[in-house]
């Protein structure tokens, strides 16, 4: 037996040592979760404006051309449930916030993180900006993620020094840029037919989530400006006519029951064309310096 116990740690050891090198590896690649929560942390008293959301505002909204003092807590894939989260999160060290502007996409109503192909994402939340989390998984690089992904981050950032940090230092995305933009024709069909919903499981739950924002919000007199990014037409002829017509409805309903909210819905409008977009339904860096100019006269209105 107690050959069979050494053997045991011998087998053991290694892997357990290998796994929490690559885990405290992993752990100091610089991230954009990270420097959200740095920020947020060291500045956050100076910001007055909060932009909260999936990629759409993430890519689509550059603090840089706001007025206010501006900071963009978008990430790819952010449902509203964790916009919520968030906001609760950070609400201490944002004394002087006085706009929260928050996006109301084609999905946002009907999709929830923890049950999607990217659920992986919810370890960013709670390791790097300290959210709760079910999953024993989501506490932990290594075991979210498979082992051929680790090994190539690490490998990338440590030998190849490649930087993961894929924004400026005020959370704005600088992945989608024109120079890299995709065939808006073909994607936005495909992308359409890909966020369009088979059912409602979410429906009520995310609008709670959503008016539980605004609620939290009216209690700290700060004002919600929900908006519907523009789009290229091949994304939004292509979206399922009930389930946009559900999603523009609510955000009309919001801001005619809470006196602190405006609706903005952006989804057609003329102003952007070909050269704005990065693909279908996200705006490169030319479009997102003319709706951030857009956004900044709706602040000051």
């Amino acid at each position: 037996m107690k050959n069979f116990r050494n053997l045991l740690l011998i087998f053991i050891l290694p892997i357990l040592v290998i796994g929490i090198t690559m885990e405290l590896l992993l752990r100091n690649i610089p991230n954009r979760f990270q420097l959200q929560n740095d920020y947020i942390l060291e500045s956050g008293s100076d910001i007055e404006t909060l932009i909260i959301g999936s990629s759409h505002t993430e890519f689509g909204i550059n603090p840089k051309y706001l007025e206010s003092a501006a900071f963009n807590l978008s990430n790819v894939s952010q449902p509203v449930d964790i916009d919520l989260q968030l906001l609760k999160h950070y609400q201490k060290f944002l004394p002087n916030l006085k706009t929260v502007i928050i996006r109301l996409s084609y999905t946002t109503l009907f999709e929830r993180l923890n049950d999607s192909k990217e659920s992986w994402r919810m370890k960013d939340y709670t390791i790097y900006q300290d959210l709760e989390s079910d999953g024993i998984a989501f506490n932990s690089e290594i075991l979210s993620v498979s082992l051929s992904q680790n090994i190539n981050r690490i490998y990338d950032y440590y030998v190849l020094k490649i930087d993961e940090v894929k924004s400026n230092s005020l959370g704005w995305g600088t992945e989608a840029v024109s120079s890299k933009s995709k065939n808006l024709d073909t994607t936005g069909e495909i992308v359409a037919k890909k966020h369009t919903i088979e059912n409602e499981e979410y429906f009520e739950a995310n609008q709670d989530s959503f008016k539980a924002i605004v609620e939290l919000a009216q209690e700290n007199s700060i004002e919600v400006i929900v908006i519907t990014l523009p789009a290229y037409e091949t994304y939004f002829k292509n979206m399922e006519e009930n389930q946009i017509e559900n999603t523009i409805q609510f955000g009309k309903t919001l801001a005619k029951t809470y006196p602190n909210v405006r609706y903005l819905n952006f989804l057609e409008d003329k102003r952007f064309n070909k050269s704005d977009f990065y693909d279908a339904d996200h705006l490169n860096e030319i479009g997102a310096r003319k709706f951030s100019r857009i956004i900044n006269d709706s602040l000051s209105h």
